[in-house]
């Protein structure tokens, strides 16, 4: 964040639009729509992507041991999120101020498929592959 704060007490700018490098699935559409949201309520926005409900830590022993109720939201009907990594949008006052991009943030939801953010060799590589069916349109 002090990079990013930097720039924008750097810049003259009123909305700051961070995207990430490691997340090339993302699309001008999810741009457009992830400002239009930022606009319209002046909040800060962050696109994340729906994740399995299953989540546990392991102890020493290799136990799994269930975080908090996650693991019950699919019987409360609830879904669960999680930063993609793609995009994040806030007021440049917000972020020189102090704040950070999760404060009173709002939601874009990408669809899982274009949700890569590559960390692992892995994920570059279906990234590519995901881009290259883009370009041939299938």
């Amino acid at each position: 964040m002090e990079v990013v704060r930097h720039a924008v007490e750097t810049l003259d700018m009123k909305t700051l639009v961070y995207l990430q490098p490691t997340s090339p699935l993302r699309t001008s559409d999810d741009i457009d729509a992830a400002l239009f949201i930022h606009q319209e309520s002046g909040m800060s926005v962050i696109s994340v992507a729906k994740v399995k409900p299953w989540l546990f830590e392991l102890d020493e022993g290799s136990m799994l041991h269930s975080i908090g109720k996650i693991s019950d939201t699919r019987q409360q009907g609830s879904q669960v999120y999680a930063p993609n990594g793609a995009i994040y949008i806030a007021s440049a006052s917000r972020i020189a101020s102090g704040g950070s991009w999760w404060d009173a943030a709002r939601a874009y939801v990408m669809a899982s498929s274009v949700s890569v953010d590559i960390d692992e060799p892995y994920e570059l590589m279906f990234a590519e592959l995901m881009l290259n069916k883009r370009i041939q349109g299938s």
